[in-house]
Protein backbone atom coordinates (compact mmCIF):
# COMPACT_ATOMS: atom_id res chain seq x y z
CA UNK A 1 0.00 0.00 0.00
CA UNK A 2 1.09 3.50 -1.09
CA UNK A 3 2.54 5.11 2.40
CA UNK A 4 3.12 2.04 3.99
CA UNK A 5 6.84 0.81 5.43
CA UNK A 6 7.04 -2.35 3.93
CA UNK A 7 9.75 -5.01 5.84
CA UNK A 8 9.99 -8.83 5.32
CA UNK A 9 10.94 -10.54 8.72
CA UNK A 10 12.05 -13.97 9.05
CA UNK A 11 10.47 -16.04 12.30
CA UNK A 12 12.91 -18.30 14.28
CA UNK A 13 11.31 -20.85 12.67
CA UNK A 14 12.80 -19.68 9.60
CA UNK A 15 9.74 -18.50 7.68
CA UNK A 16 9.58 -15.06 5.61
CA UNK A 17 6.70 -13.04 6.16
CA UNK A 18 6.34 -9.26 4.91
CA UNK A 19 4.95 -6.58 7.56
CA UNK A 20 3.71 -3.11 6.40
CA UNK A 21 3.30 -0.20 8.91
CA UNK A 22 1.64 3.01 7.81
CA UNK A 23 0.87 5.67 10.85
CA UNK A 24 -2.51 7.28 10.71
CA UNK A 25 -2.70 10.17 12.88
CA UNK A 26 -2.90 14.27 12.78
CA UNK A 27 0.76 15.98 11.98
CA UNK A 28 0.10 17.62 15.80
CA UNK A 29 -0.89 14.23 17.16
CA UNK A 30 1.43 12.80 19.97
CA UNK A 31 2.22 9.11 20.39
CA UNK A 32 2.53 6.65 21.23
CA UNK A 33 -0.91 4.91 19.51
CA UNK A 34 -3.54 2.31 19.52
CA UNK A 35 -2.28 -0.21 16.95
CA UNK A 36 -4.37 -2.29 14.80
CA UNK A 37 -2.81 -5.96 13.41
CA UNK A 38 -4.12 -6.92 10.08
CA UNK A 39 -3.49 -10.69 9.16
CA UNK A 40 -3.98 -12.18 5.93
CA UNK A 41 -2.79 -8.76 4.64
CA UNK A 42 -2.46 -9.68 1.26
CA UNK A 43 -5.94 -9.09 0.70
CA UNK A 44 -7.14 -7.28 3.37
CA UNK A 45 -4.42 -4.81 4.71
CA UNK A 46 -4.77 -1.68 2.00
CA UNK A 47 -8.93 -2.19 2.54
CA UNK A 48 -8.61 -2.26 6.18
CA UNK A 49 -5.63 0.82 6.47
CA UNK A 50 -7.41 2.95 4.14
CA UNK A 51 -10.89 2.25 5.66
CA UNK A 52 -8.86 3.31 8.81
CA UNK A 53 -7.92 6.93 7.42
CA UNK A 54 -10.91 7.62 6.46
CA UNK A 55 -12.91 7.01 9.76
CA UNK A 56 -9.91 8.87 11.73
CA UNK A 57 -10.03 12.14 9.12
CA UNK A 58 -13.85 11.90 10.27
CA UNK A 59 -12.85 11.58 14.21
CA UNK A 60 -14.81 8.20 14.12
CA UNK A 61 -11.05 6.54 15.27
CA UNK A 62 -8.47 7.19 17.61
CA UNK A 63 -5.37 7.66 15.38
CA UNK A 64 -3.73 3.99 14.75
CA UNK A 65 -0.29 2.44 13.60
CA UNK A 66 -1.81 -0.09 11.41
CA UNK A 67 0.40 -3.30 10.32
CA UNK A 68 -0.62 -6.25 7.94
CA UNK A 69 1.19 -9.65 8.20
CA UNK A 70 0.96 -10.99 4.99
CA UNK A 71 3.60 -13.06 2.41
CA UNK A 72 6.32 -11.57 0.05
CA UNK A 73 4.31 -13.14 -2.89
CA UNK A 74 3.42 -11.76 -6.55
CA UNK A 75 -0.02 -9.92 -7.57
CA UNK A 76 -3.06 -12.44 -6.42
CA UNK A 77 -4.87 -11.02 -9.07
CA UNK A 78 -3.49 -12.61 -12.26
CA UNK A 79 -0.76 -14.70 -10.56
CA UNK A 80 -1.86 -18.87 -10.40
CA UNK A 81 1.97 -19.48 -8.55
CA UNK A 82 1.44 -16.45 -6.29
CA UNK A 83 -2.28 -17.96 -5.20
CA UNK A 84 -1.41 -21.16 -4.85
CA UNK A 85 1.58 -20.41 -2.31
CA UNK A 86 -0.70 -17.45 -0.55
CA UNK A 87 -3.42 -20.08 0.31
CA UNK A 88 -0.68 -22.35 1.20
CA UNK A 89 0.75 -20.26 3.61
CA UNK A 90 -1.77 -18.53 5.17
CA UNK A 91 -3.43 -22.60 6.32
CA UNK A 92 -0.15 -22.82 7.51
CA UNK A 93 -0.18 -20.23 9.74
CA UNK A 94 -3.73 -19.17 10.59
CA UNK A 95 -5.08 -22.72 10.86
CA UNK A 96 -5.63 -23.63 14.76
CA UNK A 97 -7.86 -26.95 14.32
CA UNK A 98 -6.86 -30.26 11.98
CA UNK A 99 -8.18 -30.63 8.67
CA UNK A 100 -10.48 -33.16 9.94
CA UNK A 101 -11.79 -30.42 12.71
CA UNK A 102 -12.77 -28.41 9.69
CA UNK A 103 -16.62 -27.77 8.38
CA UNK A 104 -17.28 -30.71 5.55
CA UNK A 105 -18.28 -27.40 3.76
CA UNK A 106 -14.68 -25.92 3.75
CA UNK A 107 -12.70 -29.02 3.29
CA UNK A 108 -14.63 -29.23 0.14
CA UNK A 109 -14.14 -25.56 -1.01
CA UNK A 110 -10.02 -26.03 -1.12
CA UNK A 111 -9.67 -23.56 1.78
CA UNK A 112 -8.10 -25.98 4.30
CA UNK A 113 -5.78 -28.65 3.80
CA UNK A 114 -4.42 -31.16 6.08
CA UNK A 115 -1.60 -30.74 8.19
CA UNK A 116 -1.89 -26.95 8.10
CA UNK A 117 -2.38 -26.05 11.87
CA UNK A 118 0.50 -23.69 12.54
CA UNK A 119 -1.39 -21.17 14.48
CA UNK A 120 0.96 -21.23 17.74
CA UNK A 121 3.80 -20.94 15.86
CA UNK A 122 2.89 -17.67 14.02
CA UNK A 123 1.17 -16.27 17.16
CA UNK A 124 3.92 -16.46 18.86
CA UNK A 125 5.91 -14.95 15.63
CA UNK A 126 3.29 -12.06 15.95
CA UNK A 127 3.51 -11.68 19.43
CA UNK A 128 7.12 -11.89 20.20
CA UNK A 129 8.81 -10.93 17.05
CA UNK A 130 6.55 -8.24 14.98
CA UNK A 131 4.88 -6.67 17.76
CA UNK A 132 8.38 -5.88 19.34
CA UNK A 133 9.33 -5.17 16.35
CA UNK A 134 6.81 -2.41 15.17
CA UNK A 135 7.06 -0.90 19.15
CA UNK A 136 10.82 -0.26 18.50
CA UNK A 137 10.14 1.42 15.70
CA UNK A 138 7.29 3.22 15.37
CA UNK A 139 4.89 5.26 18.05
CA UNK A 140 3.46 2.45 18.55
CA UNK A 141 1.63 1.58 22.01
CA UNK A 142 2.83 -1.34 24.20
CA UNK A 143 -0.78 -2.07 25.63
CA UNK A 144 -3.08 -1.17 22.95
CA UNK A 145 -3.01 -3.96 20.42
CA UNK A 146 -6.41 -4.84 17.85
CA UNK A 147 -6.02 -8.13 16.13
CA UNK A 148 -8.24 -7.34 12.93
CA UNK A 149 -8.94 -10.69 10.90
CA UNK A 150 -11.93 -12.32 8.63
CA UNK A 151 -12.97 -15.87 7.79
CA UNK A 152 -9.67 -17.89 8.69
CA UNK A 153 -8.17 -14.63 9.81
CA UNK A 154 -11.38 -14.59 12.61
CA UNK A 155 -10.66 -18.01 13.11
CA UNK A 156 -7.16 -17.03 14.01
CA UNK A 157 -8.08 -13.79 16.18
CA UNK A 158 -10.42 -15.99 18.25
CA UNK A 159 -7.80 -18.98 18.54
CA UNK A 160 -5.34 -15.51 19.90
CA UNK A 161 -7.73 -14.02 22.13
CA UNK A 162 -7.97 -17.41 24.29
CA UNK A 163 -4.49 -18.85 23.81
CA UNK A 164 -2.31 -15.30 24.52
CA UNK A 165 -5.10 -13.53 27.40
CA UNK A 166 -3.61 -9.98 27.20
CA UNK A 167 -1.73 -9.85 23.99
CA UNK A 168 -4.54 -8.41 21.96
CA UNK A 169 -6.76 -5.53 24.33
CA UNK A 170 -9.43 -5.76 21.26
CA UNK A 171 -10.28 -8.19 18.61
CA UNK A 172 -11.75 -7.91 15.27
CA UNK A 173 -13.63 -11.05 13.94
CA UNK A 174 -15.02 -11.42 10.92
CA UNK A 175 -17.04 -14.41 9.58
CA UNK A 176 -15.28 -17.42 11.80
CA UNK A 177 -15.87 -20.80 10.77
CA UNK A 178 -14.42 -23.30 13.47
CA UNK A 179 -16.75 -24.41 15.91
CA UNK A 180 -15.73 -23.14 19.44
CA UNK A 181 -16.17 -26.93 21.01
CA UNK A 182 -12.71 -27.53 19.41
CA UNK A 183 -11.68 -24.42 21.12
CA UNK A 184 -12.87 -25.80 24.80
CA UNK A 185 -9.31 -26.67 26.58
CA UNK A 186 -8.23 -23.21 25.30
CA UNK A 187 -11.06 -21.41 26.65
CA UNK A 188 -11.32 -23.02 30.46
CA UNK A 189 -7.60 -21.89 30.63
CA UNK A 190 -8.44 -18.21 28.88
CA UNK A 191 -11.39 -17.93 31.90
CA UNK A 192 -8.78 -18.82 34.53
CA UNK A 193 -6.18 -15.80 33.51
CA UNK A 194 -6.21 -12.79 34.55
CA UNK A 195 -4.95 -11.31 32.34
CA UNK A 196 -8.35 -12.32 30.12
CA UNK A 197 -10.42 -9.26 31.72
CA UNK A 198 -11.76 -6.34 29.97
CA UNK A 199 -10.86 -7.10 25.94
CA UNK A 200 -13.38 -5.69 23.57
CA UNK A 201 -14.35 -8.09 21.09
CA UNK A 202 -16.68 -7.57 18.27
CA UNK A 203 -17.88 -10.55 15.87
CA UNK A 204 -19.95 -10.88 12.93
CA UNK A 205 -20.91 -11.97 9.57
CA UNK A 206 -23.57 -12.24 6.83
CA UNK A 207 -26.96 -13.19 6.90
CA UNK A 208 -26.40 -15.39 4.06
CA UNK A 209 -23.77 -17.36 5.53
CA UNK A 210 -25.90 -19.13 8.15
CA UNK A 211 -23.25 -21.48 9.29
CA UNK A 212 -20.42 -18.97 10.02
CA UNK A 213 -23.21 -16.51 11.95
CA UNK A 214 -23.88 -20.05 14.29
CA UNK A 215 -20.11 -20.01 14.75
CA UNK A 216 -19.61 -16.79 16.09
CA UNK A 217 -23.17 -16.73 17.94
CA UNK A 218 -22.08 -20.03 19.49
CA UNK A 219 -18.56 -18.69 20.36
CA UNK A 220 -19.78 -15.82 22.39
CA UNK A 221 -22.42 -17.63 23.89
CA UNK A 222 -19.39 -20.12 25.13
CA UNK A 223 -17.27 -17.61 26.39
CA UNK A 224 -19.75 -15.43 28.41
CA UNK A 225 -21.04 -19.06 29.90
CA UNK A 226 -17.39 -19.58 31.23
CA UNK A 227 -16.67 -16.22 31.99
CA UNK A 228 -19.25 -14.01 32.96
CA UNK A 229 -18.29 -10.60 32.41
CA UNK A 230 -14.80 -10.86 31.46
CA UNK A 231 -15.11 -9.68 27.65
CA UNK A 232 -17.11 -6.78 26.01
CA UNK A 233 -18.83 -8.36 23.59
CA UNK A 234 -20.67 -6.82 20.47
CA UNK A 235 -22.34 -8.49 17.53
CA UNK A 236 -23.88 -7.91 14.30
CA UNK A 237 -25.29 -9.49 11.46
CA UNK A 238 -25.33 -8.06 8.26
CA UNK A 239 -28.92 -8.56 6.25
CA UNK A 240 -28.15 -10.00 2.98
CA UNK A 241 -24.42 -10.15 2.82
CA UNK A 242 -22.55 -12.92 2.05
CA UNK A 243 -18.89 -14.52 2.98
CA UNK A 244 -17.37 -12.82 0.25
CA UNK A 245 -19.81 -9.22 0.64
CA UNK A 246 -19.62 -8.64 3.98
CA UNK A 247 -16.49 -7.21 5.05
CA UNK A 248 -16.57 -3.78 4.09
CA UNK A 249 -19.42 -3.50 6.24
CA UNK A 250 -18.20 -5.86 8.70
CA UNK A 251 -14.76 -4.28 9.13
CA UNK A 252 -15.79 -0.56 9.57
CA UNK A 253 -18.33 -1.22 12.42
CA UNK A 254 -15.74 -3.62 14.37
CA UNK A 255 -13.15 -0.93 14.10
CA UNK A 256 -15.54 2.24 15.35
CA UNK A 257 -16.95 -0.66 17.89
CA UNK A 258 -13.91 -2.17 19.48
CA UNK A 259 -12.77 2.05 19.64
CA UNK A 260 -15.73 3.21 20.97
CA UNK A 261 -14.19 3.01 24.33
CA UNK A 262 -11.58 4.89 23.47
CA UNK A 263 -8.51 3.98 26.32
CA UNK A 264 -6.98 0.92 26.18
CA UNK A 265 -9.13 -1.71 27.94
CA UNK A 266 -5.28 -2.72 29.76
CA UNK A 267 -5.22 0.79 31.16
CA UNK A 268 -8.31 1.24 32.41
Amino acid sequence: MRGAETTTLTSAAGLADEVSVVVIAPQAAIGPFATAYVTDANVWYASVAQMASVMISFGELPPLVVVGVGYPIGSLFNDDDARAEWGASRQRDLFAVTHDDVAPERRASGLSAPGGVGAGDFLAFLTEEVAPFVERSHPAHLTDRALVGASVGADFALYALLARPGAFQRVVAISPGVWPQLYDDLAVDWADSAAATGTDLFIAGGSLEENRRAVGDLMIERLQSIAPGKLRVSAHTFENETHASVWPAAYSRGLRTVYASGDSPAAS
